[in-house]
């Protein structure tokens, strides 16, 4: 049954009931009532980054496209005094394809797949990829050059009696060394928020 008021047109009952709920919404959330999604968890929002150690070394020789590779979290994930995700937990990689430099030498394009939390949870990682280019030429003719004033050196310390080549020649950088040594340091942007569940849960 409906109600006239002041001779106007009756309102429904729906129409009343649907107000209550309205104004009932907005009392709650101005009183710090609403619900709150993922409460107690730590959302990193995308846009920031993940510092990793990669844990073997990558090239395009060992690990073409489509290849995994494994890493560990260099710091740990925390808010506060609560740690989320410890430093040294698994990261896991893929190797995508990687085009040929300007100057023809050869990379590898990485991105991280899935961050684990402990031996049966893990979670899924999105992140914009990384390249990595290996020495080329230029690597290989600076190598030459250093070579050649290291043949001077030597002369001179056999010469005069003296030591010390040895180490002047460890020091050497090799003409190809793989685009990712082992124990790399690299940095990861996530391209979309990372919800990690507050430990226990």
């Amino acid at each position: 049954m409906t109600r006239r008021m002041g001779g106007g047109k009756p309102r429904p009952w729906w129409s009343r009931l649907a107000a209550w709920g309205v104004a009932a919404a907005l009392a709650a959330i101005s009183c710090g009532r609403a619900p709150v999604p993922d409460a107690g968890a730590l959302r990193i929002p995308r846009g920031a980054t993940l510092s990793v150690r990669i844990t073997e070394a990558l090239s395009p020789d060992s690990h073409p496209a489509g290849s995994g590779f494994s890493a560990t979290l260099d710091a740990p994930l925390e808010q506060g005094a609560v740690i989320f995700v410890p430093a040294g937990a698994r990261v896991d990689g893929i190797v995508e394809a990687t085009p040929a430099g300007e100057d023809g030498r050869r990379g590898l394009t990485l991105r991280l797949v899935r961050l684990y939390l402990d031996e049966n949870r893990s979670l899924e990682l999105h992140t914009d990829p990384v390249t990595r280019f290996a020495r080329g030429p230029a690597a290989v003719s600076a190598n030459i050059n250093a070579l050649s004033g290291l043949e001077d050196k030597i002369a001179r310390l056999a010469e005069t009696g003296g030591g010390g080549a040895g180490s002047e020649a460890q020091g050497v950088p090799a003409a190809s060394a793989p685009p990712v040594p082992p124990s790399s340091l690299m940095v990861f942007t996530l391209s979309s928020d990372l919800v990690v569940p507050r430990p226990g849960e």
